[in-house]
């Protein structure tokens, strides 16, 4: 299966990908910076002692274009620093979007600065 992390809240996406890794006993990270589909170089072989086997491509930006080919058994994670839409040919996918903070600062600022309608917004949101 080909699952993808993605967004800009990185601290959770890390935490998400720390427990997934649990479920396997052999795992393979690459480098996705600056790397496309054809050039990414993923070797076929099986584990040699029956135990799932993990790729995970850090920093790699799917595109639907240039799918993934599914390795049989081994299973592949994608990991993005970006929102992105995630393309047709990825199993399952996990977005982890940074969690907008209220602070009342910023709502006094906007009461002080004559900004109410902006200041209700902030309140409701």
């Amino acid at each position: 299966m080909i699952y993808l992390f993605y967004g800009p809240d990185v601290i959770s996406s890390r935490a998400f990908l720390l427990n997934f890794k649990k479920n396997y006993s052999d795992i393979v990270v690459l480098s996705g910076k600056k790397q496309t589909t054809a050039s990414l170089q993923l070797p076929k072989e099986e584990n040699l002692f029956g135990g799932k086997k993990l790729f995970i491509i850090e920093d790699f930006v799917p595109k639907e274009k240039e799918p993934l080919e599914e390795l049989g058994s081994i299973d592949i994670v994608m990991t993005s620093p970006e929102l992105v839409n995630p393309p047709s040919w990825v199993s399952k996918s996990w977005a982890f979007k940074q969690a907008e903070t209220l602070s009342n600062f910023k709502l006094a600022d906007q009461i002080s600065s004559g900004q109410e309608k902006q200041a209700l917004l902030t309140l409701t949101s």
